[in-house]
């Protein structure tokens, strides 16, 4: 039986746990105008109709009023007049991106007002911090990070932006990184939950456990609602082996955000990793029917397919996170062990498990199925057996060298000495 890599989707978890605080929409001073009880207005068919003309200032405050009423167009449309009366109003530029950004979720355009908002006022730096909010949602991560360092050159103890260039360097894969920026969110305000969460998924990410479940415990304390803090807290605990504990947190994650996915593909994960098979099925189905191209979810559907015996399934599953996600060689591996063990189609097999190395070259579990597959393509000949030890040896020394150690501690000797009995056995 081959080898599966199981994938987790604990791979989002920072990005997820590091959603970014919502910007503030808006200078305090305008929600507080005094000039805006002069005016009068009248709710009428969910929009609020003005009786008579208004300065900028005033339609910056029936934005304000209108966003808290959950009228997120009416406030764009107010914010947009203002505009109109005083282009250089560089608060209503940078409270117009606030609304596209946080509730809107119209980010390019929401930079395009931060831009503005910055040209009019160089050292605004809530617009630098919420400029490098909205690159990382564009998954620009480095022009995020120079929009955050520059919020922070401007004001130094801001632990709102220190903690969002954590979760930006996180993005960025450099975790020491992101660990001291998280610190020193957490120093500036010891009740920041988000950095708290983030710290704990930084910490996950660099195999330190046990300090990561104590960071995301910290983040469920100062804030129990959180769910993706509850989410990351189950994907500590599976690291950890602790699967029970870590169903009750992936539980606890979906009461209360009942169509969070990641949850429940980590949900699915983790029951296979229990052995309810069916039930693994059933939440990686409901993570799919909630993000379709979620290709973690379909990748480890198709390994608990395999599990129930569902190989046509299992195999059209792994097919869509291929599609979804060609650069997946875990995906990629799963497919050339699936085509070898219970297909028979070595040669297919092969070429899925040869795409997998180029992809990752140092994939242990990809180099060990390509050498079985290789020697399973001579149809078991006794002549070409020393062909096959032979070539298992040369896919060894192929290997790059920084894996050779992991490969003699996974005893592929040990492997090949049971390959060649069961060949014995076989003819």
């Amino acid at each position: 039986m081959l080898g599966y890599e199981g994938i987790t989707a604990g791979s989002e978890s920072v990005a997820l746990m590091g959603e970014f605080n919502g910007v503030d929409l808006g200078d305090s001073d305008a929600s507080r105008d005094s000039s805006v009880e002069s005016v009068v207005l009248r709710l009428e068919s969910s929009e609020i109709q003005l009786l008579f003309y208004l300065t900028a200032q005033q339609y910056q405050a029936v934005a304000f009023q209108q966003y808290q009423a959950g009228q997120y167009q009416e406030a764009l449309a107010s914010y947009d007049q203002a505009i109109k009366l005083q282009p250089d109003y560089h608060q209503v530029w940078y409270s117009r991106g606030a609304l596209l950004c946080d509730f809107l979720r119209q980010y390019q355009e929401a930079l395009a007002s931060f831009d503005q908002a910055i040209k009019l006022q160089p050292d605004h730096y809530n617009a630098w911090n919420s400029r490098g909010i909205v690159l990382g949602k564009l998954g620009q991560y480095q022009e995020a990070l120079a929009s955050l360092d520059k919020a922070i050159k401007l004001q130094p103890d801001d632990y709102n932006a220190w903690g969002i260039r954590g979760a930006v360097l996180s993005d960025l894969g450099q975790y020491q990184e992101a660990l001291a920026s998280l610190d020193k969110a957490i120093k500036l305000q010891p009740d920041d939950y988000n950095a708290w969460g983030n710290r704990g998924s930084v910490l996950e990410r660099l195999g330190q456990y046990q300090e990561a479940l104590a960071s995301v415990d910290q983040a469920i304390k100062l804030q129990p609602d959180d769910y993706q803090a509850w989410n990351n807290r189950g994907i500590v605990l599976s690291d950890l082996g602790q699967y029970q504990e870590a169903l009750a947190s992936y539980d606890q994650a979906i009461k209360l955000q009942p169509d969070f996915y990641l949850a429940w593909a980590n949900r699915g994960i983790v029951l296979r990793d229990l052995g309810q098979y069916q039930e693994a099925l059933a939440s990686l189905d409901k993570a799919i029917k909630l993000q379709p191209d979620h290709y973690i979810a379909w990748a480890n559907r198709g390994i608990v397919l395999r599990d129930l015996g569902q190989y046509q399934e299992a195999l059209a599953s792994v097919d869509q996170a291929i599609k979804l996600q060609p650069d997946s060689h875990q995906a990629w591996n799963q497919r050339g062990a699936l085509l070898s063990d219970d297909f028979r189609q070595y040669q297919e097999a092969l070429a899925s498990l040869d795409q997998a190395l180029k992809l990752q070259p140092d994939d242990y579990q990809a180099w060990k199925n390509r050498g079985i597959t290789a020697g399973k393509i001579f149809n078991y000949d006794p002549f070409v057996q020393h062909l096959f030890v032979s070539h298992f040896r040369l896919e060894v020394s192929n290997a790059p060298q920084e894996l050779i150690p992991s490969l003699e501690a996974n005893d592929w000797e040990q492997h090949l000495t049971q390959f060649q009995a069961s060949l014995r056995t076989s003819t």
